[in-house]
């Protein structure tokens, strides 16, 4: 079932005057699905309100109009710059892509034309390369070790099990992007779109996770008929090929508390 534009549009100039003349507000921009002509009938109409200077507090809500559900965030442009610089230095442009790919709905003077120019150019830049320390290559590993080693004693058939299964994938992939360098974006429904659909790339200009292999073997794993301690060995090993070739019979990791 495709989404209805026209009617899609008429709901957006109804939000757009709802908002437009309060005095904490300053821009109101469409982002998300809908900004990139990507939305189906489950997407919501995503909007970044940008409030003024004298705004205390960020706000955050959702509503609905004419059967679109409007999931809506308001901050000031000083708070948007921010987390710019911070999730930049996060290995994360969540915030930089969100205003890049974003379409100026309203705005009192030019804040919004000005905060996608900054939002493009963060957007443009490639992340900073990072030395991840042996100390803290062994820390992931660890981790992924003790969930295996529980998954290896735990009966296959209690829930236990698959929710720590899908923690350790979960881990895996956190680690290995981490370790790459390479943004995934949070953890949500999003992940199958980041991972698999060349279309939604194409659309917010992402570039494909840099190891095909390990993808498709990650989301082998996760199928239902899948999830078993034989697929949960194979993505150990290959995490111990890719992070640090952890020997539990002799291994030691120091930090500082």
């Amino acid at each position: 079932m495709s989404v209805d534009l026209i009617k899609m549009e008429k709901a957006l100039t109804q939000f757009v005057n709802l908002w437009k003349d309060r005095d904490e507000i300053v821009g109101i921009l469409l982002t998300g699905s809908f900004a990139v002509n990507a939305a189906n009938q489950h997407s919501d109409v995503d909007i970044k309100l940008i409030v003024s200077p004298t705004q205390k507090k960020s706000i955050k809500g959702l509503c609905e109009i004419d059967g679109f559900s409007f999931s809506y965030i308001g901050r000031t442009e000083e708070a948007i710059k921010r987390k710019f610089n911070s999730d930049f230095f996060s290995t994360s442009k969540l915030e930089a892509k969100s205003i890049h790919i974003g379409r100026i709905l309203y705005q009192k003077n030019n804040e919004l034309t000005s905060l996608k120019e900054i939002a493009s150019y963060y957007y443009s830049q490639p992340f900073l390369k990072k030395n991840i320390a042996d100390e803290e290559l062994k820390s992931m590993m660890y981790s992924l070790y003790s969930r295996y080693t529980y998954l290896n004693k735990t009966d296959i058939d209690s829930p236990f099990f698959v929710l720590n299964y899908v923690m350790f994938m979960k881990l895996s992939l956190d680690y290995y992007a981490a370790i790459l360098n390479v943004e995934l974006f949070p953890f949500d429904t999003k992940i199958e779109n980041i991972l698999t659909n060349k279309e939604y790339l194409e659309k917010y200009n992402l570039a494909p996770f840099p190891d095909a292999t390990f993808i498709k073997l990650w989301i082998h794993s996760l199928h239902k008929e899948n999830i078993n301690k034989e697929n949960l060995d194979i993505v150990y090993g290959y995490m111990k090929d890719k992070i640090y070739p952890l020997n539990p019979k002799n291994f030691d990791l120091s930090w500082i508390e």
